[in-house]
Parts: C-alpha cells; sequence; structure tokens
C-alpha cells in the first residue's frame, strides 16, 4: 500500500550517502516517471550518484548547502534544476536530513524529491496530502517523521491528533506527549487563538492555505517558517480537521534582508555599478548610471559599454585592462565616455571580475564615479602649471623638464635633434611706444607663427620676456637651417593691426645649435644657440646665425 501511495503522489523517496555526491542506496520507482531514466540508470544494485543529474549549474550551490546542513545535523529544503533524459531541466524540491548510518561509520541522507514544473503545484500538494490522510498511521508515520519541516493534523478543537518528529524536537517533548493536547497548551493563548482561526478558516472554506511566511516561536527562539494548511477529510470526505506542515526559512529570510539591504545600498550609492555577462552584455545599471549617462535602464540592458564610447583616442592599455581582470585582479583607469546626448564625460573606473564556485568567470562589475568636473580642473591646473598663460606655449619651467626627458628619448632612441633661440627685435621699443597691451599682442602673435612653421613634434617653450626656444626633433643641420630661415621670413613678413587702424611690422633674431656628441646635455646646446641669437642682433638683427 505505502508503494502504490508514493506512485500515487508522484513523489521520489530516497536514501543516499552523506556526502556531496550523494551516491544512491535506495530509491522510489517514481524517479524513472520524473527524470525519464530507465534501468539500470537508477536501479537496485546499480546505484548512480544524485548530483549526476543535478543541472551543473545548481551542483556547487547544492553540494554546498546540503554540506553545510549536515554539519550543523539541520534538515534541508532545496529548490534546484535536474536533467531528464529527454535533455530538458525540471524543477524539484528536495527536502532531507542527516542520519546516522546504523554502523556508527558515517552518515546517509533520507530525504524526498517533488517534481514542482508544473503550474499547478499547489494543486498537486494538496492531492498529495489529502492522499497522504488516507493512508494508514503507521505505514506513512515513518515518511512524516523524515520529512526535513513540521508536519502535524490537528482536529477542529485545535488539538493535535498526530505529529511528526520534528515538531515534537521543536517543542521539546516526546510525540506522545503532543498528540491530543489543545495548542494553548504549548503557546500563549493570543498566539494559539490566531493560529486557530487559521485552521477554521481552511476547514469552513474547505480550501487550502499554501506558502504562508510567519513567525514561529519555537525552542530555538524566534523562527520564519513557510506553513502551508490544507482541509483534513476522513474516507467519507468530510473535514474533521486540517493537517499543517511548516519549514523553517529563517536562514533564507535572513539572507534575503541581507541582500535587500545591499540592492537598496547599490541602488541609491551616488556611484555608478554596471555588471555584465563575460562576453560585455550589459545585466544590471543602477539609478546612478540612469542619471549620469542618460541612458534608461531599458536601454542599457542588453547593450555593450560600447555605447558609451566617444571614439576618441583615450590613453588606456586595454591589452593590460583584460590581462588583469582576467587573471583575477581588480583594474582602475579613467575613461573618457559620452552620454545618450553625446555630451563627453571622464569617469573613474575600477573593474573587477567575479568567479563562481566552480572558478569560472561569472560576471563583470564596474564601479565608476563622474569626475568631469575634478578632471577639467585638474586638467586646467595642469594647464596653468606647464603653459605660459599669454602665449600658450610652453613656459620655462615646463620647456626646461620636458626637454630633460626628450634628450634621454633622443639618446636611447638616436633622434637628430636641434635648438632655436629666437629673440624679437627692438621689443622694447614696442612696449614703450605703444603700450605693455600691445607688446602683448605681438608676442602672441609671435608665438602663432612660431606654432604655424614648426611641427606638431616641435616643442615651443617662452624662456624669458620676448625670448623663445624651439626644439626641433628628427631634424638635422640642412633642415634646421631652413625651417629657422623660413620662421625668420614668415615673422618679417607678418603685420599686427591695432583697433586704431595701425599697422606695426617687426623682425625676429634667431641662433642655432646642434648637439656635438650623443650624450651632450641640452642646456649646453641651448647655450650656443643663445650666443648664435646674439651674433644675430650684433650682426644687425632679423638674422639666423649658427653655432655648432
Amino acid at each position: 500500500m505505502l508503494e502504490q501511495l508514493l506512485k500515487n503522489l508522484q513523489i521520489v523517496t530516497y536514501r543516499c550517502s552523506g556526502d556531496v555526491h550523494r551516491r544512491v542506496l535506495e530509491i522510489s520507482e517514481n524517479i524513472k516517471a520524473l527524470t525519464g531514466y530507465q534501468d539500470p540508470y537508477f536501479s537496485s544494485g546499480i546505484p548512480a550518484d544524485l548530483d549526476r543529474i543535478v543541472h551543473p549549474d545548481d551542483q556547487p550551490k547544492i553540494r554546498q548547502a546540503i554540506i553545510g546542513h549536515l554539519n550543523q545535523q539541520t534538515p534541508y529544503t532545496l529548490e534546484y534544476r535536474i536533467i531528464a533524459a529527454d535533455g530538458r531541466y525540471r524543477w524539484v524540491l528536495d527536502q532531507g536530513r542527516g542520519n546516522a548510518d546504523g554502523s556508527g561509520a558515517g552518515t546517509e541522507i533520507t530525504g524526498i524529491l517533488i517534481d514542482v514544473t508544473a503550474k499547478n503545484e499547489q494543486d498537486l500538494r494538496r492531492k498529495a496530502w489529502q492522499a497522504a490522510c488516507r493512508v494508514e498511521a503507521d505505514q506513512f508515520e515513518a515518511i512524516l517523521d523524515h520529512m526535513p519541516g513540521m508536519i502535524y493534523y490537528k482536529d477542529r478543537e485545535n488539538r493535535f491528533i498526530r505529529v511528526n518528529k520534528m515538531v515534537a524536537e521543536e517543542n521539546g517533548l516526546p510525540k506522545e506527549a503532543l498528540e491530543g493536547q489543545h495548542l494553548s497548551a504549548l503557546y500563549p493563548l493570543e498566539l494559539a487563538e490566531g493560529y486557530y482561526q487559521d485552521d477554521l478558516a481552511v476547514i469552513n472554506s474547505g480550501q487550502s492555505r499554501l506558502n504562508i511566511v510567519e513567525k514561529l516561536t519555537t525552542k530555538k527562539g524566534l523562527r520564519w517558517v513557510n506553513t502551508s494548511k490544507i482541509p483534513f477529510r476522513n474516507e467519507a470526505s468530510e473535514i474533521i480537521g486540517v493537517i499543517g506542515m511548516s519549514f523553517d526559512i529563517t536562514e533564507r529570510i535572513e539572507a534575503e534582508k541581507k541582500v535587500k539591504v545591499l540592492q537598496t545600498a547599490i541602488e541609491q550609492s551616488p556611484i555608478m555599478v554596471v555588471i555584465t555577462d563575460p562576453d560585455g552584455t550589459i545585466t544590471y545599471v543602477n539609478n546612478t548610471f540612469v542619471a549620469v549617462t542618460g541612458y534608461s535602464r531599458e536601454e542599457a540592458l542588453g547593450q555593450n559599454p560600447r555605447i558609451l564610447k566617444l571614439n576618441k583616442d583615450v590613453d588606456i592599455d586595454y591589452q593590460n585592462l583584460w590581462e588583469t581582470i582576467l587573471s583575477g585582479e581588480d583594474w582602475q583607469g579613467v575613461f573618457q565616455n559620452r552620454k545618450k546626448n553625446g555630451q563627453p564625460y571622464w569617469e573613474q573606473a575600477i573593474i573587477a571580475p567575479i568567479f563562481d564556485d566552480e572558478g569560472q568567470l561569472y560576471k563583470f562589475i564596474g564601479i565608476k564615479q563622474d569626475i568631469t568636473e575634478e578632471y577639467q580642473n585638474r586638467q586646467a591646473l595642469e594647464k596653468l602649471y606647464q603653459e605660459d598663460m599669454l602665449t600658450q606655449v610652453y613656459n620655462r619651467r615646463s620647456f626646461f623638464e620636458q626637454m630633460e626627458r626628450n634628450v634621454i628619448r633622443y639618446q636611447s632612441e638616436a633622434v637628430e635633434w636641434a635648438m632655436l633661440m629666437l629673440d624679437i627685435d627692438f621689443f622694447k621699443h614696442i612696449n614703450d611706444t605703444y603700450g605693455h597691451a600691445v607688446g602683448d599682442q605681438a608676442l602672441r602673435r609671435f608665438a602663432e607663427i612660431c606654432k604655424k612653421n614648426v611641427r606638431k613634434t616641435d616643442l615651443i617653450g617662452r624662456i624669458g620676456g620676448e625670448e623663445f626656444a624651439i626644439c626641433l626633433e628628427h631634424t638635422g643641420f640642412e633642415e634646421a637651417l631652413q625651417m629657422a630661415k623660413r620662421l625668420r621670413e614668415s615673422v618679417s613678413a607678418s603685420e599686427l593691426v591695432l583697433d586704431n587702424g595701425r599697422v606695426i611690422c617687426y623682425t625676429v633674431s634667431i641662433g642655432l645649435s646642434k648637439p656635438r656628441t650623443a650624450d651632450e646635455a641640452f642646456d649646453e646646446v641651448l647655450k650656443r644657440a643663445d650666443t648664435a641669437m646674439y651674433t644675430a642682433k650684433n650682426k644687425g638683427r632679423n638674422r639666423v646665425e649658427i653655432n655648432l
């Protein structure tokens, strides 16, 4: 009769080894209907591991959970996927409990598997428990006692008719002492009355109440339980009480609370949070991401972070980035991205990999902060530090610092270079005659002419009042001389038109020099170029002189 009952219930009962693989020792015939596997996959004498049919993605968490409960000697209730013979997967509710194996050498697990894939799960459970109530008590008692939850039968007057082992353990009394007891003998009257009202709702309506999450006082203290109650019927289908099942879900509730707190913290964080799959597909963005980028959550999900790319070169070593995060380490850097409306912005980013329990790459998480204002301020300060405010070329300090670095590179790469020193002729006369404002215009105009006549790789610096220096990179003597002459001619041919319409013309004296040896210090070259410049002035100005 018991075998027929379990078959009708479509519940798989099993007994297996108490290790992470759960080698099957006994299993009911319903396993074939549940999984589609036939003999000899699961048959007497040819045991298989339960974990062999568990979905690979679920195996690590299932093993970890079972080991934890076995170590704490507590029952477990788990939901996970199994792979059926046809390759499809089904969801099962696994309720098990560890027990001594009888030899004193180890532990074995007794449990049940219930198919919870179908949408009519609640109706199936109701039918299962109604059928269970019609089974002879002594045949079903062993199953009840090995259930990992509290199972009880109560009559219409709120008295226990039968309880399983866990109900007795939670109340610290033997089963015999509980059977026949009124609930008020175990709980305060107000609490017992509340439970009784729930029972009456089921008894009077004939309708089950399933998956009620409530608090329950036990010997362990206040616990969260998931309770289901169904009508208890006799053979004539008359309702004579209720059957209740309560499963401790305190750990799950507490975990959910922690997750909720963490989710709230991430959602409300002033930092952008982006999570992607290993292929870069965005699976999560928080509110700050939406606010900063202008992309809604719906627009961002399923996209690649490249939607933010500005399509502009940024000094980022992407190879190093990938090598770093794939090795399990965090990467930090600065990106220049663009918002949905095309507006560019700068972000400080930390990108970290997330691995699953198997050590496989699972997700990437990006923690990002909009630093546009800070970056622009820093750039402005750096520009102030490096540039001459009037002419927007390197100031004396920055020119010397840059040349110190350049010369090291020139020496290691055998780069030819030349140095020009330039001084505007009769500049004091311009200041004295037209005022310093006009003198400043002349300096700015002169710097513009220099920029137009040299290459972007060449270095221009304002060394003093009207003195400038230009380092010509990758330049031999003849080419440097031609550039110096062309620059002199451009200055001589230029005109500075004042607001009153008056036109001012001026000239420049230029000195040219080159390093005598590959390792000569640049300031020695600069001194010779300066000497050549003064020679040009002494010879009548508006000239190019050489001092090699």
